[in-house]
């Protein structure tokens, strides 16, 4: 699947404390898929152009940073979510995301 222009975009300033449900699963779908694409997008293109070169050792270190967040955004999902059956959250996730590319495509 090709990845977009048009990349879902982070509030700016994610406050993990006080962000609902939605929005925890917003951002983990944020670093986890969107970002993640474009990150390997611009890789695929081997070897990468040395007018890329930055931009893309950049992104890589956006990406290792912000997977490190994904644990922390998981975690408080789950505690958010402490009374929910086995495998709902993932469930929802992928909902979420569907709902979001589907937004995406249409905007």
């Amino acid at each position: 699947m090709p990845v977009r222009k048009q990349h879902y975009q982070r509030p700016e300033q994610f406050d993990m404390e006080n962000a609902s449900t939605e929005e925890l699963m917003d951002e983990i779908i944020r670093i986890t898929v969107f970002d993640y694409k474009a990150l390997c997008a611009k890789m695929a293109n081997a070897p990468i152009p040395e007018s890329e070169r930055e931009l893309v050792n950049y992104m890589r270190a956006k990406y290792a940073m912000e997977s490190k967040l994904v644990d922390g955004y998981l975690n408080k999902l789950q505690e958010t979510m402490r009374d929910t059956p086995p495998g709902y959250i993932h469930a929802a996730i992928k909902q979420r995301e569907r709902e979001i590319r589907e937004k995406l495509r249409a905007g």
